[in-house]
């Protein structure tokens, strides 16, 4: 739906929800081991889904699923 309806004027919006107390600037997010431990994880996982997807056509080749290969 590209355009809503506004709100009954009775309802009350609920307040921001906090996550955290602590707001982390960049550097010292940066300094922070655990992001280190995510970003590792990101970029291995996201390494094998490229090593992955790289692997799709020789292995359709292979199997003669390819279109290039009909």
């Amino acid at each position: 739906m590209l355009v809503r309806p506004k709100p009954p004027a009775n309802v009350v919006r609920p307040r921001r929800v906090v996550s955290t107390k602590i707001d982390y600037t960049t550097g010292q997010m940066v300094r922070a081991p655990i992001f280190w431990v995510l970003y590792a994880m990101f970029v291995a996982v996201a390494a094998g889904g490229v090593i992955a997807t790289a692997q799709f056509g020789p292995i359709a080749k292979e199997y003669t699923v390819s279109r290039k290969c009909r």
